[in-house]
Formats: C-alpha cells, sequence, structure tokens
C-alpha cells in the first residue's frame, strides 16, 4: 500500500512540475525600441540672392550701403545723377503743357463750328475739319502723357533701391563709375526667405523620408525643420542627395551647423527569436486568469540585425526567459529573476 501511495504522488508532483508557467520576464515594447542617430552637414542659404543693376545710363553719385548692413525693401541702395533724366521730363511737361491747350482751342474751335454750322453759317466741310482737328489734338495729347509717364519712370531709376529686406554682400562699384543697364552694381541675399541645404548620402535618404525629428543644430540652437523636397538627380562625385528643409524659426543665410534625424524606432536583434525558421518576438498573450506567450513573426527581419515593428508600444515583451519557449506556452511573468 505505501508503494502504491508514493507511486501515485509522485505522478501527481510530476504533472505539477510539467503544467507550471514558465517564468518569464518582460518589458513594454517602448522600452525596450532603440532608434539610431544620424547627422550631416547642413547650410542656410537666402533663397532671393540678386546682383542689382542700374536700368539707366547714368554716372554713380553715391552708394548708399556698405558690406554687411541690412536694408529693408524700398530703401535707397545707389543714387545716380540724374540731371539729364530730370531735364527731359521738364520737357515733355512743357509740351504736355502745350498739347494741353491745344486740345481746349480746339475743342472751343469745334463747339464754336457746331454752333454755326446749325445756323447754316458753316459749310459741312469745315465742320468736319475742327472735329478733326479736335481728335487730332486728344490723340496728341494721349501720346505725350505716355511720354511722360516714362520720362518720369527714368527719374525714379536714378535711385535704386532694395526689392526685399536683405544684407549686403558685396559691393561691384565705386562712385564715379558710369553705370549702364545691366551692370552690377550690389550683390544682396535675402533675409525673409531662408532655407536650409543638406547633402544625405543615397543610402540615408529613406531614414530622412521616415524620421519623426528633424533637427537643425547651430550654433547650441535646435531648430525643427520640415523637407521641402528632395533633388531629384545624384551628385556623381559624392553620391549624396540634396535636400531642401524649411524651419519656422530665424535663419542667417550662410551659417552651418547639422542636421540630425533618428532613424523609425527598431527592436533590438537580441529580441529576435527564430522559431520553425521565421524570425519574430515573444509577447504576452492574456487567455482569462492565465498568460500564454505569443510569437509575432517580424517582416523583414534579418538575423543580428534590430528590425521595425508595428505593434503597439504598449505590447509586452518577454525579453527573459523565451529561448526555450513554444507558442501557446503558458507563462508567469515576473519583474527580476
Amino acid at each position: 500500500m505505501f508503494r502504491v501511495l508514493l507511486w501515485l504522488y509522485f505522478i501527481t508532483f510530476v504533472n505539477v512540475v510539467a503544467a507550471a508557467p514558465t517564468l518569464v520576464k518582460v518589458r513594454a515594447l517602448a522600452d525596450v525600441l532603440i532608434e539610431k542617430k544620424y547627422t550631416s552637414p547642413a547650410t542656410a542659404v537666402a533663397i532671393n540672392r540678386s546682383q542689382i543693376s542700374a536700368e539707366i545710363s547714368a554716372r554713380i553719385v553715391r552708394i548708399e550701403v556698405q558690406v554687411g548692413d541690412v536694408v529693408k525693401a524700398g530703401e535707397a541702395l545707389v543714387k545716380l545723377d540724374c540731371r539729364s533724366y530730370e531735364n527731359a521730363l521738364s520737357r515733355s511737361e512743357a509740351a504736355l503743357e502745350s498739347l494741353q491747350a491745344q486740345v481746349q482751342l480746339a475743342q472751343q474751335q469745334l463747339r464754336r463750328a457746331q454752333t454755326l454750322q446749325t445756323a447754316g453759317n458753316l459749310s459741312e466741310d469745315i465742320r468736319d475739319q475742327r472735329v478733326a482737328d479736335f481728335d487730332i489734338a486728344r490723340a496728341n495729347l494721349k501720346g505725350q502723357v505716355a511720354l511722360v509717364s516714362d520720362a518720369r519712370l527714368l527719374t525714379e531709376r536714378c535711385s535704386i533701391t532694395a526689392p526685399y529686406r536683405a544684407t549686403i554682400t558685396a559691393r561691384l562699384a565705386g562712385e564715379g563709375t558710369l553705370a549702364t543697364p545691366g551692370l552690377p552694381l550690389l550683390e544682396i541675399a535675402g533675409l525673409e526667405a531662408v532655407e536650409l541645404v543638406a547633402q544625405i548620402p543615397v543610402d540615408l535618404i529613406e531614414s530622412v523620408k521616415r524620421s519623426k525629428s528633424l533637427v537643425f543644430v547651430t550654433q547650441n540652437k535646435l531648430l525643427d525643420v520640415s523637407i521641402r523636397n528632395y533633388a531629384s538627380v545624384i551628385n556623381a562625385a559624392t553620391g549624396n542627395r540634396e535636400i531642401r528643409l524649411r524651419t519656422p524659426g530665424v535663419l542667417v543665410p550662410g551659417s552651418s551647423g547639422r542636421l540630425e534625424w533618428y532613424s523609425q524606432p527598431l527592436l533590438p536583434a537580441s529580441l529576435l527569436t527564430r522559431r520553425d525558421g521565421v524570425l519574430g518576438v515573444f509577447i504576452v498573450k492574456p487567455a482569462g486568469e492565465k498568460n500564454l506567450a505569443q510569437f509575432v513573426p517580424v517582416e523583414d527581419a534579418l538575423e543580428g540585425r534590430p528590425a521595425p515593428v508595428t505593434l503597439p508600444v504598449t505590447t509586452q515583451i518577454i525579453v527573459e526567459g523565451r529561448h526555450n519557449l513554444a507558442p501557446n506556452d503558458e507563462i508567469s511573468m515576473v519583474t527580476d529573476f
């Protein structure tokens, strides 16, 4: 009888041991994901860079700015000798006054002719001549108005102004120089429209596209940036592609720094487990009052390399005690072994 009882006890003990849950240690996916940091040199460039030229032929009287000055839109940059253009404007305005008087006279003559013709004291031929004289005078006046407008525009061009808020980067001519149309006098760089240019190795372009945090680091400042576009060609000499980026922060043209970004969050290679020839990860699967080990394959995973996962970041990942697990094994979670 004693042997029978001992045998029954042994069988019960073995079943209990066999059915005991496997002890495992778990962590939230958010706590184990890793990100790789990348950097690339980046430079702030002005979208608007212009060489300021004269639009008329005139001698430079005064250059109002120096290299490094910041100017507002409409601020005077160069003053040209405008005397000949001012004289031309005066002559045009005098001719305009003369034509205005001629139109007034022609109109008065036409009215008298119409009155006399109505009374039968003037022939139609003379009345028609007065109509033609009035029309010719009005046409001449209209042409002269255009000439005055052109002359006034030329005088306005004697003062060369900034097209936008900018900084002066170079003086290309000196006072006393004869400026001619198209001759560059100053070089400016706009301060309102500035963007970043970075050269990215081709094999890192995808990581830049997927990154959720692009940052430009310059002079101990961090500026959030977003991608405006990618160059459609690859630089044959460097193997890089140029990207252009925007930022709501203030950038000074020419300032340099580095673009920083992080890869897509990845599962460490050490947490990948192979089952039936497939790489994946064991997670906790609640089943009533029990917890089971669920094997989740990880697509595109490679042995020994971190892998992207699409699981919720709150997923409980089995980090220790998983090597002898089989799918759907009962587990018991502990905070530490």
